[in-house]
């Protein structure tokens, strides 16, 4: 049912690295998915990927401090040898300090890039060299935000899960290197559009519009493309939830499971935002995107060729 739609969505679906390296020099690395929206270089992508991105300067300034108190009793004149080497020993190491970390987009490097996000909605745009689109030749088209999407209606996502990071960093060259590519494939996952969802802030002044899977959105495929047997962009990956089933259970048995490591049951469901919500945040940045249009029958009934 999706072969079409997948061959077409993964012409413009890509995915994102985040290296970190910590203060023992151990290096790790975090999949994603984005999304090339035109030839303008601009991307749409989940806003939680983008959160190292402004925690990295605290975290940086941990392991420079760390450094500094380091070099200060390295370098104390008035200090024994085996003083020093206590001193330094118990010198703590913060656990999140970071002394390094890069993006990469498909790859490729970005120097700088400029992001507007809405950390609410998990929505970002992110806008790189136009070389990232240059050998695309088809753009995503979003569902009208117009079209109610009809619980359901087959969906299928799309993204980058599984991802077994082996790199490392050369510290002389200041650069991280990804030592194996063959882990980073591509992964598709179908389902059914369960429930239209509206979530609200905290302090009731934002909302948004999401929808609802009857499949998990797998660690990888955030920021990656719900789309349906067309192709169109229905929706984003942000995040799953679990859904306890709440089977009442015999106590008697429930101490068996228990003793066995199986608790409570769960129901895995994706959730991200939907074309309502989408489309807006784009015209609201003036991104021009494709948009489906909307049919009508004859008795004036909207309708969606991709509903």
């Amino acid at each position: 049912m999706f072969a079409d739609a997948i061959k077409l969505v993964s012409q413009f679906t890509k995915h994102l690295i985040i290296f970190q390296r910590d203060l023992n020099g151990d290096v790790t690395g975090r999949v994603g998915t984005f999304i090339i929206l035109n030839k303008d270089g601009w991307c749409l992508t989940a806003a939680h990927l983008l959160k190292p991105i402004p925690d990295f300067a605290a975290k940086k300034e941990k392991a420079d401090e760390y450094y500094r108190r380091r070099d200060a009793i390295a370098a104390d004149p008035k200090l024994q040898p085996n003083v020093r080497q206590r001193r330094l020993g118990q010198l703590p190491k913060p656990a999140d300090a970071l002394t390094h970390q890069l993006y990469t987009w498909n790859f490729q490097v970005a120097p700088g890039f400029h992001v507007k996000a809405d950390p609410f909605r998990d929505l970002a745009l992110v806008q790189l060299q136009p070389e990232i689109a240059a050998n695309i030749d088809t753009f995503p088209t979003f569902r009208n935000p117009e079209l109610e999407l009809q619980p359901g209606t087959s969906l299928c996502r799309f993204g980058f899960p599984f991802p077994e990071i082996d790199a490392k960093f050369h510290e002389a060259e200041n650069r991280f290197e990804l030592t194996d590519h063959s882990q980073i494939v591509p992964f598709p996952n179908e389902g059914i559009m369960t429930r239209n969802i509206r979530l609200t802030s905290p302090d009731g002044t934002l909302q948004g519009d999401y929808l609802e899977t009857s499949s998990p959105g797998l660690p990888g495929q955030s920021g990656g493309p719900i789309f349906d047997r067309f192709g169109t962009i229905c929706g984003l990956q942000s995040r799953t939830l679990h859904l306890p089933l709440g089977f009442a259970l015999d106590p008697a048995d429930s101490a068996k499971i228990h003793n066995k490591g199986i608790d409570a049951q769960f129901m895995n469901v994706g959730i991200g935002p939907n074309s309502k919500t989408i489309v807006p945040f784009l015209e609201k940045h003036k991104i021009m995107v494709n948009i489906a249009p909307v049919l009508r029958d004859v008795s004036g009934n909207k309708d969606g060729a991709a509903a």
